[in-house]
């Protein structure tokens, strides 16, 4: 993006397992959209001076990692009981007071959006609403409370942005909640370097182990249908590890099946260059980050549910199942016995990445948002 000198305006985003992404060390695990996040915080430094309103992991209240400001909250947990509750949202309140941010922006989570909406108003400050995935705009795939869905919607059509990831989200949040948006499509950075069709070795999954979106049982269902093909596993665990441990026994008992499990971001892109296509078996997304880190290293998607062709303006082509396993099963075997048919959409995919999704041009498209708000 283009230098400032003074950066005027202050940003904040809240995401609380960001803080995963700037201090890797600590080992929390994060998500796609929080590497997004982290990833538009390096790009919009230039524009803004850019805070986070993150977990209490032990740190500071306030530390300064990447040049980014990070703020102290509450520590996420499961409590569920009401007064555990109102502590953390009256620590998340007093954290964004403590900010004192222009504009305060949440990406998901409709019962954050309501709370995170009420303070920011209170403070006089912007709020800026960012879709996660669809299930942000889909009653069908979310499940928020009625009462909580109602105060959503409000909030939302009260918002003084709203940006979506894809024109389908853009659609939906206009036909569902009479909210306008504007597009900004998920970015990576370039630079990875594809191995050649014929020497990569394995099909991959990347995700959490979550088995509502993201069905990591079904990766395995796949695998066993088609022993003679190595596939590659890497996932974080999600509240529920009890599936993890499923996960992890049952990929043990499958010879052509390797479970890493959690890998540092800074090792995946090794796993992404080998692999001979990465798998998705989610039953939603929003825009996935990992059909980006596949597409930069020339890598095809092949999925269960969620339409590659969807994300590139000129489609990926091959790789779709539609929602039909076996289907998905043939994918796997075709990819897997033509290296020409992975080198033809690896690159395809991998030159309209370049093309539209690289991150300082995303993050140009974001701040120029910002500032419509902040003017």
């Amino acid at each position: 993006m283009k230098s400032v000198a003074s950066p005027n305006d202050t940003v904040c985003f809240i995401s609380l397992s960001a803080y995963g992404y700037f201090v890797p060390e600590s080992g929390i695990a994060s998500g796609g959209a929080q590497r997004q996040l982290y990833l538009l915080s390096q790009e919009l430094q230039s524009e803004f001076d850019v805070h986070f309103i993150v977990g209490d992991y032990g740190q500071p209240r306030t530390t300064i990692r990447d040049r980014v400001t990070l703020h102290r909250s509450y520590r996420p947990d499961s409590t569920s009981s009401i007064a555990g509750q109102v502590g953390k949202f009256g620590k998340l309140a007093a954290a964004m007071h403590r900010v004192g941010a222009d504009v305060y922006i949440l990406r998901g989570d409709p019962k954050k959006a309501v709370i995170t909406s009420l303070v920011a108003r209170g403070l006089g400050a912007a709020w800026v609403f960012n879709i996660a995935n669809d299930s942000n705009v889909d009653s069908q795939t979310g499940t928020p409370s009625s009462t909580v869905w109602w105060l959503y919607r409000k909030v939302l059509r009260e918002a003084d942005a709203c940006i979506a990831q894809t024109e389908y989200q853009q659609h939906q949040l206009e036909k569902q909640f009479g909210v306008s948006s504007t597009v900004v499509p998920n970015g990576y950075v370039g630079g990875c370097k594809p191995v050649p069709a014929e020497e990569r070795e394995h099909f991959l999954w990347i995700g959490r182990i979550d088995g509502r979106q993201k069905r990591p049982m079904t990766y395995l269902d796949i695998a066993e249908a088609v022993p003679e093909v190595p596939f590659r596993m890497i996932g974080t665990p999600d509240a529920n590890m009890e599936l993890y441990t499923q996960v992890e026994h049952r990929a043990a008992e499958l010879d052509n099946v390797e479970f890493l499990g959690r890998v540092p971001p800074t090792e995946v892109e090794q796993h992404y260059r080998r692999a001979i296509a990465l798998v998705n078996t989610s039953a939603f997304e929003g825009f996935p980050n990992t059909f980006l880190e596949a597409w930069r290293c020339g890598t095809p998607v092949v999925s269960l549910d969620v339409d590659p062709n969807r994300y590139l303006p000129q489609g990926q082509s091959d790789g779709f199942a539609d929602g039909d396993i076996e289907r998905l099963v043939e994918e796997v075997r075709t990819f897997a016995r033509q290296p020409d048919l992975v080198r033809k959409v690896g690159e395809r995919s991998r030159r309209q990445f370049s093309e539209y999704f690289q991150i300082d041009e995303v993050a140009e498209l974001y701040a120029g948002v910002l500032k419509q708000v902040l003017n």
